[in-house]
């Protein structure tokens, strides 16, 4: 049986508190004994008002850091510019010394080449090393296409810097003959992608570059990080089998349930 927790309130801070309370059993026994766990946080584009506020982060760890053997890292890609700078202009590493959590930046970090079937993917080495991945981010929809926790897995377009030998001997394309939505899927198998924690408060509709931000006001959390991607779009009115990723997973559908507050009160479809 596939366990989602769904809350509906104006706090957001208090949503994913609430949301990972209701499944603390779940994720407390999946996380026992992990000792590299890595936070994955959503990073804005440089031009979207969308942001993880500091206080839904600091919700998170507070929820992780007892249970958790190691120091936690948190990681994120910034399109442009340093991850790092734009965590200190989140208020992220305002808190860092009171849950002792390493913060890094996934642009900088050493890549590795992993065989993915007949794919050779370049992936964060971070990531590939991780035996728990906890996926921090917010829903979007862009010109018509949602993209939930999972589509983060993939790289920001020219954010990763060529290292030092690819600017000597060339860079050398890999992933290249993978769609996105091919590309999340393979990901995926690669990670130890455990807890997905969806921060719906705000979701932002993208249409030719133009923002309109709907205050969605949910939070979803779950270990069964492909269902929680399904929630999420159908929270938004969208099918699941509309959207591209989500239908190479082929969830079942008939095994979820949900707690917490009624999904479909608030569902977009709804209204």
């Amino acid at each position: 049986m596939v366990k989602l927790s769904y809350i509906h309130s104006k706090d957001s801070a208090y949503n994913i508190e609430r949301s990972l309370s209701l499944i603390k059993t779940e994720v407390t026994k999946s996380i026992k004994n992990k000792s590299r766990v890595v936070v994955m946080v959503d990073i804005p584009r440089p031009s979207s008002k969308q942001v993880i506020e500091a206080s839904v982060l600091e919700a998170l760890l507070n929820f992780l850091t007892p249970h958790v053997k190691g120091q936690i890292t948190v990681t994120g890609q910034a399109e442009k510019g340093k991850t790092l700078d734009i965590f200190k202009d989140l208020g992220y590493l305002k808190f860092q010394d009171q849950y002792d959590f390493a913060a890094s930046d996934l642009n900088e970090e050493e890549q590795v080449l992993i065989k993915a079937g007949e794919n050779e993917l370049s992936v964060p080495k971070i990531l590939h090393e991780s035996d728990f991945i906890v996926l921090l981010a917010t829903p979007k929809i862009t010109d018509g296409k949602f993209a939930g926790a999972l589509a983060n897995l993939i790289p920001a377009e020219s954010s990763h810097a060529p290292s030092f030998l690819e600017r000597i001997f060339g860079a050398k394309e890999h992933n290249s003959n993978l769609s996105s939505p091919e590309l999340i899927v393979e990901t995926f198998k690669q990670y130890k992608v455990s807890l997905s924690v969806i921060d719906g408060h705000r979701t932002v509709v993208s249409s030719s570059g133009n923002e309109d931000i709907l205050p969605t006001n949910f939070a979803i959390s779950s270990i069964n990080t492909v269902e929680a991607d399904v929630l999420t779009a159908m929270c938004l009115g969208i099918q699941p089998e509309d959207v591209d990723y989500l239908s190479l997973f082929d969830p079942d559908l008939g095994t979820v349930f949900v707690v917490g507050d009624d999904w479909n009160k608030y569902s977009l479809s709804q209204q």
